[in-house]
């Protein structure tokens, strides 16, 4: 068996006395592995105080727990956002919230964000309840760290301030949730600091051996730490003649008129693309944005699914909504299209909204045939049931006037097929606040893996790794030369296990690809 330097060194410094050891752990090359190992080698040592693992996502919780059961309740893993949300709660008075902290949070928007800002402020004016939450956990493994905040970074250091031992892993290049709305250079350069400056204050050491492809396709793997290298430092990533075994370019053209609503190639461009999604193993297809994402599945016939991940942002909105429209019929309404313009196609403002939205101004009234029959009858519903319960139906209603291919609605079609089963599920309690919770709690326990043949955006991907990824298109609006989308192209290039494929433009490529084989034919 080959002994991988890094590996041993990591290993060793995780199991070191230091009080603060920073790991670097690009993508695929055993990070899981090792942060587990040394879960269950420290656990069985610290009596009856804990280890606690912070992830940031919970298929990344769900693949930690699988591999620490062993130790039982001595190794506690939990989103960041939960265990915040959990410290909170037992100080809720003293942060001015109410007793269900995770409800109000999931309300308002920005809410878990608010919450951390104040239990930071908490924690740091009120040392003794750091100190006694570090008496409880004795190690503090953090997971995925670049996507942590600053209040959030400043909460574990609570913790480390009082005695509990950190382990921190993170990847500068996987920095693509940064703070806040715009993901400008500065931006990501002021979190890559943090991290720089992190790595200065404890033992430092970093993984970088591709282990995630050393049975499916290990000239692959080293290829794609090599794009990591030259991403990382502002150079290009170099697609060499030949390819190495595992990578494939394809070159297409989105030939559409609007090609930001619609994607289009020729017949010479599709078959070679369409070819890829029939490989042994399935295929899971990346675009940039939502926007690209739907064009992608429509480029399809909507015949693959779109992997939806954890987050429901629509489903979400559509509570908030709900809760702020104090059972008036219009905004109820207005509520339930936002959530269906966001998780179907086909059901448009021009084709349904908008005569949905007049029927409940003029209250149901009006003698209708045909299709504004139908359309009347969803209304009717919120009509007579202003509130999620209502909405829930409503949603049905829709439901199967799709299934049944109704003339009312000939081309809609549900894109999200989770989210909308979801949100019929708000009307099994009378308290939507409750329904909701039984919600994200049964997502959480449920399957973190996209179907075989899926579609997904890059960000949704993130901490996945699946056997085939076709990556389309690589445009320069994807994939511009800023420290962001940089980023966002290595995330997109670490996800597959044996073959990558990249679907290049000819005319308006990405910059960030050179050599030989990013020249069309």
């Amino acid at each position: 068996m080959t002994v991988i330097a890094s590996d041993v060194k990591v290993a060793a410094a995780l199991r070191s006395s230091e009080p603060l050891v920073v790991i670097e752990a690009p993508a695929g090359c055993g990070k899981t592995h090792q942060a587990a190992d040394y879960c269950r080698d420290v656990a069985p040592q610290l009596g009856n105080r804990r280890v606690l693992v912070l992830t940031h996502t919970h298929a990344a919780r769900s693949e930690i727990a699988s591999r620490t059961a062993s130790q039982g309740g001595r190794v506690e893993i939990r989103t960041i956002h939960s265990f915040i949300t959990e410290v909170a709660t037992g100080y809720h008075l003293a942060l001015d919230l109410p007793a269900d902290v995770a409800e109000w949070a999931r309300s308002n928007p920005g809410g878990f964000d608010e919450v951390a800002r104040r239990t930071r402020r908490l924690l740091e004016q009120s040392p003794k309840i750091a100190k006694a939450l570090a008496l409880r956990y004795a190690v503090i493994v953090c997971d995925e760290h670049q996507d942590t905040s600053e209040d959030q970074n400043a909460i574990i250091f609570c913790l480390h301030a009082q005695g509990s031992v950190l382990r921190i892993f993170g990847d500068p290049m996987q920095i693509i949730f940064a703070d806040g709305p715009d993901k400008t250079d500065p931006q990501i350069q002021k979190i890559v600091d943090r991290w720089t400056k992190l790595r200065g204050q404890g033992r430092a050491e970093g993984l970088d051996h591709p282990h995630r492809w050393k049975k499916g396709s290990p000239a692959l793997g080293a290829w794609i730490l090599k794009a990591r290298a030259a991403l990382a430092n502002g150079s290009l990533v170099d697609l060499p003649s030949p390819l190495p075994a595992g990578l494939t370019v394809l070159f297409a053209e989105n030939t559409s008129n609007v090609p930001q609503k619609m994607l289009a190639m020729s017949l010479a461009d599709r078959k070679p693309v369409g070819k890829r999604m029939t490989v042994d193993g399935g295929c899971l297809v990346l675009g940039v944005g939502k926007q690209n994402v739907r064009n992608i599945s429509a480029f399809w016939g909507h015949q693959h699914p779109i992997w939806e991940g954890h987050t429901r942002d629509a489903l979400e909105e559509l509570v908030r909504s709900l809760k702020a429209a104090g059972g008036s019929p219009t905004k109820v309404g207005a509520a339930f299209l936002a959530f269906v313009y966001a998780t179907t196609k086909g059901f448009t403002a021009s084709s349904h909204g908008d005569a949905y939205a007049k029927e409940l101004v003029d209250g149901c009234t009006k003698a209708r045939k045909g299709k504004p029959a139908e359309i009347q009858m969803l209304a009717k519903i919120i009509m007579a049931q202003p509130d999620h319960k209502g909405v829930s139906a409503c949603l049905l209603a829709l439901k199967t006037l799709m299934q049944a291919e109704h003339v009312a609605v000939p081309d809609a079609k549900i894109l999200l097929v989770r989210e909308f089963n979801e949100a019929m599920r708000l009307c099994a309690s009378d308290d939507i606040d409750r329904s909701f919770t039984v919600i994200s709690q049964s997502r959480t326990h449920g399957s973190h893996r996209p179907p075989d043949r899926s579609i997904s955006t890059v960000h949704k991907a993130k901490g996945l790794e699946c056997k085939n990824v076709m990556v389309m298109l690589c445009d320069k609006a994807s994939f511009a030369n800023t420290a962001y989308k940089r980023r966002l192209l290595y995330v997109a290039l670490s996800r597959p296990i044996e073959t990558l494929t990249l679907v290049l433009c000819r005319k308006n490529p990405t910059p960030l690809l050179t050599g030989p084989g990013s020249i069309p034919p």
